[in-house]
């Protein structure tokens, strides 16, 4: 079963579906990303994705000697690839209020800890986004 969710990405959308992959001992589903343009047709051709499914992120910004600002925040799936992290089903209000910079961003899933340092994160969608990856 697959499903969807559209973002609007200037004047192409960008389909995300999302479908369950079996993978014994591991949390893991498969991400289809495409754009279609203007005039319905393709314009990139699908991709597949590993996906996480995690139940939160952990954003964290360490600074000089012991401080340091943690912020954990519910999520349906993050994906890693070329170079971003994509968090999907979070929501972005949380995000548009932080005063901090994260440096790290980490998650679990599968059974696995999972923790790659970022930027300052960019909302994609009405419940995604995107990190760089460091």
């Amino acid at each position: 079963m697959l499903k969807g969710r559209l973002f609007r990405f200037g004047a192409s959308d960008t389909q995300i579906r999302i479908g369950h992959v079996h993978c014994p001992g591991k949390a893991a589903i498969l991400l289809y990303v495409y754009t279609v343009s203007i005039d319905n047709h393709p314009a990139t051709y699908p991709s597949a994705m590993p996906a996480y499914q995690a139940a939160s992120i952990l954003l964290e910004a360490h600074y000089f000697g012991d401080d340091a600002e943690m912020l954990r925040l519910p999520c349906d799936s993050v994906t890693v690839q070329g170079g971003a992290i994509v968090v999907d089903g979070l929501e972005t209000r949380h995000l548009r209020g932080l005063r901090w910079t994260p440096d790290y961003l980490s998650f679990d899933a599968g059974g696995d800890h999972h923790r790659y340092p970022v930027s300052r994160p960019a909302v994609v969608g009405p419940q995604a986004a995107r990190f760089a990856l460091l």
